[in-house]
């Protein structure tokens, strides 16, 4: 029934599934994980009679029928020998083919404060404490969860690649706040002390005519078999959202719509964030990259306004210094047992120091060893790549990868200039009258805009006017009408059906490469995202103009 995930094919375990395998065949470095193929979906949902309860009683039906029903006898039998075996593997040496000379070079670098304010001793061969590949039980265990047993095999590496493995140094964190507890790589740690995530791999996600960002269900920092088995069905549920049904039936009904689950080794990221591997707006088709301390789900949610990044082989273009506000981190449990964890499981949000505010989260080493390391990933898959990634002390992490659906609109920065630049987080002053003649899908074109009042990032092109509708919540979703521009403080994915009926999105946090900016530009509706002290400098019903192209807002409309 479960499957490796180097088995996983876009048709038994769903786009994204197949090219996480896919890529861990090649050598990336990928978390270990396994796949509940579709099929086991298929065959759970069979019994529940769905489309009468689609029909008569509506989603949510569906969705209470798939949470309650247990997982059959067999199914739990294999997902608990899954995850004894995940829980067993240590993680795998992939220090990106570091060697000794590569590590001396990184001991040159600066000590970081660590969680408390101690210094973090620099990077050696000798305190790195990540065993290589094991050998005692590689065939089994290996094979079990979809790596490849070969010890010869080498971390994935392009010939002549000149650029410099990287360690990422911790956040040093408040002494009232409490730090993650990370889970030392090399360590065997029984089963409820190995939190997985529970991710989503629908068989109309990651696929190259629509991005799905956001629209299924993932869980973080799982741990126990009775709570991977629950968001193992809460998963399935969320096939049958209202904004995952809205997004499906966008360009018409979707066939047959099935979910595969992955199960993967949950990482404690430092930073974490999202890749676009080629920005054909920018000179010699730049990587786009961003970024914020803790896990990844305030960057690709758009719960912080991450710092931004555009990079080429030689050099950085651009670097804009985000807010970064909060961290996600995974939740620390109380007292567990083999079986289950008596506290809840997940992600917990903490302010971010300040002094980490004013920082980058990457250092140029960094963004340039992931620009090269999205180059190989886009080389291989044949596509330019939207990559989530994410970074620990000694490791840098692939968690997903799929198609990039829609251009990411072009900044103010025009291609000639090759200097680069250089600015703090988005604030709300003035801004020169932008260029809106060369930009395709513009609502309006060939008019002069005033000066704007408020900046953002450009997350989707075009120009439109309309009453700003300032929404807190879903309780406020009712006082949507076609043609508003909703302006809200970040956008939930529960928020997608709106999309379809707004004419444009303005957010007070959030990056272009969030989901929200990514499925506004499949809308094709024009998004300026991570505009501070929005909700409170623009009124309910208020004439607003935006364009999504340099990523301002006008508090009027164009006469």
């Amino acid at each position: 029934m479960i499957i490796r995930l180097a088995d996983a094919t876009p048709e038994n375990a769903g786009p994204k599934a197949a090219t996480l395998g896919r890529l861990a065949q090649a050598g990336f470095p990928v978390p270990p994980a396994f796949v509940i193929p579709a099929d086991i979906y298929r065959d759970f949902v069979s019994d529940l009679d769905l489309p009468t309860a689609l029909s008569t009683h509506g989603p949510a039906e569906a969705r209470r029928l798939i949470k309650h029903h247990p997982l059959p006898p067999r199914l739990l039998k294999e997902l608990t020998e899954a995850l004894t075996d995940l829980a067993n593997l240590p993680l795998p040496s992939w220090p990106h083919g570091q060697s000794t000379e590569a590590l001396a070079e990184l001991a040159n670098l600066p000590a970081a404060s660590g969680p408390h304010g101690q210094a973090t001793e620099p990077l050696t061969e000798a305190n790195l404490s990540v065993p290589s590949r094991p050998h005692d039980q590689a065939t089994e265990v290996l094979t079990e969860l979809g790596r490849d047993p070969a010890p010869q095999r080498e971390p994935h590496r392009s010939p002549g690649s000149s650029v410099p493995p990287v360690a990422i140094p911790p956040d040093p964190i408040p002494p009232d706040a409490i730090p993650p507890v990370a889970v030392p790589p090399a360590a065997v740690q029984p089963l409820a002390l190995a939190p997985v995530a529970v991710r989503s791999s629908a068989s109309t996600e990651d696929s190259a005519a629509g991005s799905a960002a956001g629209q299924y269900d993932s869980y973080l920092g799982v741990q126990g078999i009775d709570a991977v088995a629950d968001a193992v069905r809460a998963t399935w549920a969320s096939l049958w959202t209202h904004r995952a049904i809205t997004y499906r039936q966008a360009p018409g009904p979707s066939p047959d719509p099935a979910m595969a689950v992955i199960v993967q080794r949950h990482i404690d990221a430092e930073v974490a964030g999202v890749l676009f591997t080629a920005d054909s707006t920018t000179p010699g088709g730049a990587s786009l990259i961003e970024a914020s301390w803790g896990l990844g789900e305030s960057v690709v949610q758009g719960l912080v306004t991450p710092d931004a990044y555009t990079v080429t082989p030689t050099a950085i273009l651009e670097r804009h210094l985000g807010t970064k506000l909060t961290r996600a981190d995974r939740t620390q449990t109380g007292t567990t047992t083999p079986t289950r964890t008596t506290t809840p499981t997940g992600t917990t949000t903490t302010p971010v120091a300040q002094a980490n505010r004013e920082r980058p989260s990457l250092t140029d080493p960094q963004l340039h060893h992931l620009n090269q390391l999205g180059r190989e990933v886009a080389a291989l898959l044949g596509t330019p790549q939207d990559i989530e990634f994410a970074l620990t002390p000694t490791h840098l992490w692939l968690l997903q990868s799929r198609p990039i659906t829609t251009p990411v609109p072009n900044t103010t920065r025009t291609a000639a200039s090759n200097a680069p630049v250089v600015s703090t987080s988005a604030t709300s002053t003035a801004a020169s009258p932008p260029n809106t003649s060369g930009e395709g899908g513009s609502r309006l074109r060939g008019l002069v805009e005033p000066p704007a009042a408020l900046q953002g990032t450009a997350g989707s092109a075009g120009v439109v006017s309309g009453p700003a509708r300032l929404v807190n919540g879903p309780e406020d979703f009712r006082r949507v009408q076609a043609g508003d521009i909703l302006v809200c403080r970040f956008t939930d994915p529960a928020w997608t059906p709106l999309f379809t009926i707004v004419s444009g999105v303005i957010t007070e946090t959030g990056g272009r490469l969030s989901h929200a900016a990514i499925v506004a530009r499949e809308h094709r509706i024009p998004a300026v995202l991570g505009v501070p002290s929005v909700m409170t400098t623009l009124h309910d019903g208020q004439p607003v103009t935006i364009n999504g192209t340099p990523g301002t807002v006008h508090p009027a409309a164009i006469p």
